[in-house]
């Protein structure tokens, strides 16, 4: 049931737009199952931010994957590295402070603090120093929900009370679920329904 479209999700479409046109630094926190359509949703709303996904390789692997995104908008030799989160946010501050990009994605992004768990509190750091003052809309989408709970929006998480919103993206309902379903006959409507929970892409 694979779509291109984006279909329904008004809410969420909304509640996306309004961030990114506000006049202040964005920390924004998406989360939900598996699948839901979470990346596919924040592709199509936000067409030109950075996206950057997180995984559980190595930690200098990740950041160097990261930072190598950056590269090429500074004009840095393909050869440079960095050793540190410190250096990716300095060099990310750099591309923010020259116009470069203004909206960044990082998806997946709960591998990192289970992978490094310092990550947050320097994030957290760099936040309160520098990306809350350059109108920087900073999304971090993360697909356990529990986890990404514990890790962004409990009273113990280094990013608490720096986040300026969160959104929990769920699954869709039978009479959104029905239009990835056109040429089905309503009984096989119900049924796929019923075997996919409302999960866009299984």
């Amino acid at each position: 049931m694979p779509s291109n479209k984006l279909i329904n999700r008004e809410k969420e479409k909304h509640f996306l737009l309004r961030k990114m046109e506000s006049d202040k630094s964005e920390l924004i926190v998406i989360y939900g199952r598996r699948r839901v359509g979470k990346t596919f949703l924040l592709e199509h709303v936000l067409k030109d931010a950075l996206f950057l996904t997180a995984d559980l390789s190595n930690v200098k692997f990740t950041m160097n994957r990261f930072f190598d995104t950056l590269k090429p908008m500074l004009g840095l030799p393909k050869t440079t590295t960095i050793s540190t989160w410190d250096d990716f946010f300095a060099t990310l501050e750099l591309a923010l402070k020259q116009g470069k990009l203004t909206r960044i994605v990082i998806d997946e992004f709960q591998y990192i603090p289970q992978r490094d768990p310092s990550f947050l509190s320097v994030l957290q750091r760099w936040w309160d120093t520098s990306f809350s003052k350059l109108g920087v809309k900073m999304i971090l989408c993360g697909s356990y929900g529990g986890m990404v709970e514990k890790m962004t929006l409990s009273q113990n998480s280094p990013l608490y009370g720096r986040r300026t919103g969160q959104y929990k993206i769920r699954p869709m309902d039978f009479f959104d679920a029905s239009v990835f379903l056109k040429k089905f006959e309503p009984v096989d409507r119900v049924y796929t329904f019923a075997v996919t929970d409302g999960i866009p892409s299984i």
